[in-house]
């Protein structure tokens, strides 16, 4: 017999916020800070070991592709959030 989900299964909620948008409440300075890590290649550059919490952090959010690459959702937060 085969067992379906709960309505609330975090799995669940996750695909389904996939699309929405990330909120200032997710992001915190830290995470925007490491988005202003990017260069001319568009990868995200870790400073030093502690910021690869926030940089998975970030791929879970959808800013940065788990190559590294920041992502059009990323670029939109650092456009609204960011100094530069």
């Amino acid at each position: 017999m085969r067992r379906s989900r709960a309505p609330n299964d975090p799995k669940q909620n996750d695909m389904a916020n996939d699309d929405k948008t990330v909120h200032a409440d997710d992001v915190d300075q830290g995470i925007i800070e490491l988005l202003g890590h990017r260069y001319g290649d568009g990868l995200v550059y870790l400073e030093n070991g502690s910021e690869q919490h926030l940089f998975h952090k970030a791929v879970r959010l959808g800013l940065v592709s788990p190559e590294g690459y920041v992502t059009p959702r990323g670029l939109s937060v650092l456009a609204r959030h960011g100094d530069d």
